[in-house]
Order: C-alpha cells, then structure tokens, then sequence
C-alpha cells in the first residue's frame, strides 16, 4: 500500500493508506479528481482508511471513509399525455405535441421515435 502522508500545523502525520488512485487523491484535503469514471455497477462505494499518528508515533488513530457513489438516473419526459388527436387529412409539417426532457446530472442525451417508418419525427430544439 502506498500512504500519502503531510505534516499538519499540530504536529500530527496524517496517512491515507490504501492507493485510491487513480479517483481520489489527498492534499490536506481529500478530493475526487476529474472525471473518474466510477461506474456504481461495478463498484457501488469505496472505503478509505485514515491514519493520524502524532509525530513521535507513540499514538494514533485510525477512522474509515466510505465514498458512497450515486446510480446516474435516466432523462425525464415530463408532460407528455397518454394520447393526442390529428385531424384525417391533416399536411404538415404540424407540431403535434411540445415534449419536455431534463436530465437531473445535465447529461447529454438523445430521443427516438419507434416503430421506425411512423409518419411522425422528433425535432429536438436546444435551450
């Protein structure tokens, strides 16, 4: 294990040990880097055990840090009715419906239309 360790003010020695890296890393505070990658999938939280040992080494102690992460949710379609009416013999193009999606995490995000072929399509207008 590879601790990573800073003299504070008070004289104590502070020591991460467990290699968090490549996620987080620790420079009297301890900080997610940019764009980890966590995938909650494969590894839901994360524990981090502190050492703090004053600088004669005569006395310590040891607390755990668990870095719990969150699942990414899914876009929301909000206001979007169940069913809408088109006049027979209706030419568009004609706006049928205003559909709003938001993503809680601001993520980027794509919609469709299905079955593929419909007389239908979906304009995506930014903002």
């Amino acid at each position: 294990m590879k601790p990573w360790k800073t003299e504070e003010p008070s004289e104590l020695l502070l020591s991460v040990f467990k290699d968090i890296s490549p996620w987080f890393f620790f420079s009297d505070n301890l900080y997610m880097v940019t764009n980890p990658g966590f995938e909650y999938d494969n590894t839901p939280s994360y524990s981090i055990n502190f050492v703090c040992t004053d600088s004669n080494s005569e006395a310590s102690t040891a607390m755990t840090l668990t870095v719990n992460i969150l699942p990414n949710t899914p876009p929301t379609i909000s206001g979007l009715p169940t069913s809408v009416s088109v006049n027979d013999g209706e030419d568009g193009p004609l706006k049928i419906y205003d559909i709003t999606v938001t993503d809680a995490e601001s993520d980027s995000f794509i919609c469709s239309l299905s079955p593929a072929g419909s007389p239908f399509n979906y304009q995506s207008t930014p903002g």
